[in-house]
């Protein structure tokens, strides 16, 4: 998906993401927010996957909150584009 390199908020963002702690990150439009915390996401529960196979019957592993319908629209399309890669997690 032409995704070659970090952005800078997402060389920022990942890796204290991926050590399970809370950041608040705040960044103009475009700047790659959304992958800095889905790339985190989907690390977790490919690890979660890799202990048991993760199963939509087991309920929700993760609630992704936004303040706008677009916004959301916006996230879902990125979800589907690097989703191809995790069949067995979405």
């Amino acid at each position: 998906h032409n995704y070659l390199q970090l952005t800078k908020i997402q060389k920022q963002a990942i890796p204290i993401m991926i050590e399970h702690k809370n950041v608040v990150v705040k960044s103009e439009t475009g700047t790659g927010k959304t992958l800095a915390y889905l790339v985190p996401l989907y690390e977790h529960l490919l690890k979660l996957n890799e202990i048991t196979p993760i199963n939509r019957k087991d309920g929700i592993y993760c609630i992704i909150f936004a303040p706008t319908h677009e916004l959301c629209l916006q996230i879902e399309t990125t979800i589907n584009k690097i989703s191809n890669c995790c069949i067995r997690i979405i």
